[in-house]
Order: C-alpha cells, then sequence, then structure tokens
C-alpha cells in the first residue's frame, strides 16, 4: 500500500520520470529559466532546490551527491562555482513558478520554471509609516534648501575663463 507516498508521477516510468526531470534541471541550470508544463515545474522545482542547498554546502559529500544526480562534471562545477553562491544569504526560495498559458495543440497550462537571484526582502518594523510623514512646512523647507544649494552649484557662464582668448590676446 501506498499510504502517505505522495509523488508526481508524470504519467511516466521511474527511470523515465527521472530522465525527464534531469533533462529540465540541466536547461535550468544552463539557462536559469525554462518552460514546461506546470505538474512538470512543480515536480522540478523541488529537486532544484535540493540541488541549490547542496551547493550552498560546497562540501566533498554534497559535490559527489550533485555529481551522482547529473553525472557531468562541468554541470557541476558551473552549479558549485556559479550558482551555490549566488544563493549564499537565502535561506530557501530558490525557484520560481510562474503560469505563462496553455498549450495550443493540447491546451495543458505552461509555466516558467526560473532561478530566483535578488535577495530576500528584510523584515523591517511597522513604525516605518509614521517616519515616512513630512508636515508642509517641513517639506517647504527642504524643497527651499534643495533649491539654494543647486543655486550655489550653478555658475554663471560668464565666470569661466576660456584660456584660448587669453592666449590670443597676448
Amino acid at each position: 500500500m501506498r499510504h502517505k507516498n505522495l509523488s508526481t508521477k508524470l504519467s511516466r516510468t521511474k527511470s523515465h520520470r527521472k530522465a525527464t526531470i534531469m533533462n529540465i534541471m540541466r536547461g535550468l541550470f544552463n539557462s536559469e529559466r525554462v518552460i514546461t508544463t506546470l505538474t512538470k515545474a512543480k515536480v522540478t522545482s523541488k529537486w532544484a532546490d535540493k540541488v541549490v542547498t547542496l551547493a550552498k554546502k560546497n562540501n566533498l559529500s554534497a559535490i559527489r551527491q550533485v555529481e551522482a544526480i547529473f553525472q557531468d562534471k562541468t554541470m557541476v562545477s558551473k552549479i558549485f562555482k556559479e550558482i551555490g553562491p549566488k544563493f549564499e544569504n537565502r535561506q530557501g526560495g530558490y525557484t520560481r513558478v510562474v503560469k505563462v498559458s496553455r498549450r495550443r495543440g493540447d491546451g495543458s497550462i505552461m509555466a516558467i520554471l526560473e532561478l530566483t537571484y535578488k535577495e530576500a526582502p528584510e523584515m523591517k518594523a511597522a513604525p516605518a509609516k509614521a517616519e515616512a510623514k513630512v508636515s508642509a512646512p517641513e517639506a517647504d523647507k527642504t524643497v527651499a534648501e534643495a533649491e539654494k544649494k543647486a543655486a550655489e552649484i550653478s555658475q554663471p557662464e560668464d565666470t569661466v575663463l576660456d584660456e584660448s582668448t587669453e592666449e590670443e590676446k597676448e
């Protein structure tokens, strides 16, 4: 019986499913973005997150585990040298699945599977709204100060001396 053994089979045998997922992951790590069906993207996303987690560890055991998955040393070196360090400060969510449209032939939902490199937003306290409010007189003062600085910086063209005219005069 299969109690609590949840996995998406993708209507394939185990070896075919594994090969499909590995090929999508190769494309993902090579080009950082892949367009595939939604269910394939969701399954591949789980595997890709595990590979990136291993790449962040960057030890011999992790390298061997990733080599067992990909069996391609150039791909493994790219994952550990380029992709792993980009996610060093991130705690999870290394991939993103975005629905795109339906495929014209059979109507299956297509999705983009991509790596997310942006830094995770830091949590800030709620009183930030109170700091952002500026009263009207204070705003006028800051505008006046900015105009005053701009006037000081800009100089009339008359004050700029042209060296070529001085040499011609002599």
